[in-house]
């Protein structure tokens, strides 16, 4: 019975260091370099639609812990629930909002991965790249932020 209990630690510590390393990893990706547009104060229509998108990104990209956390809560949810009608419902419910939340996940990491400064070379083609990511980073803070809004409301 020791070694069970040493291990279920272990098994749980290397999770928390694991989620851990990918917070700090994903927090430090998406830092604004020093000397870069939006903190030198570029006023050029680039320099503020790249600010926009940055603020946007920074405003959600804290959430990111919170769907983990409302995933694993709904992950225990669901180990409490019986086979009666009731929790059947409740059961497809919370996979349902652990998908969305899923979702949003991956749809932050997509954006971070794909995303990349255009740089003023061509003003026109960075203003419009730039506004086109706009909308998706938008899109990614909607995701998440109504998955994060059920999932909180099923938990209740």
């Amino acid at each position: 019975m020791f070694n069970f209990t040493v291990e279920k630690t272990t098994h749980m510590n290397r999770k928390l260091i694991f989620f851990a390393l990918v917070l700090t990893t994903v927090f430090v990706a998406c830092t604004v370099k020093p000397g870069s547009t939006s903190e030198s104060g570029d006023e050029s229509p680039y320099g503020k639609l790249m600010a926009e998108v940055m603020a946007i990104h920074d405003e959600v990209m804290p959430q990111m812990s919170k769907l983990y956390e409302l995933k694993k809560s709904l992950g225990e949810k669901t180990e409490t629930l019986s086979d009666s009608e009731t929790d059947k419902e409740l059961r497809t419910k919370i996979e349902a909002a652990t998908q969305s939340l899923e979702k949003a996940d991956e749809g932050m990491m997509n954006w971070m991965r794909n995303f990349e400064d255009p740089g003023e070379n061509d003003p026109e083609k960075a203003v419009a790249y730039l506004q086109k990511e706009k909308e998706k980073v938008l899109e990614v803070k909607k995701q998440m932020l109504e998955s994060i809004q059920t999932a909180e409301q099923i938990l209740q």
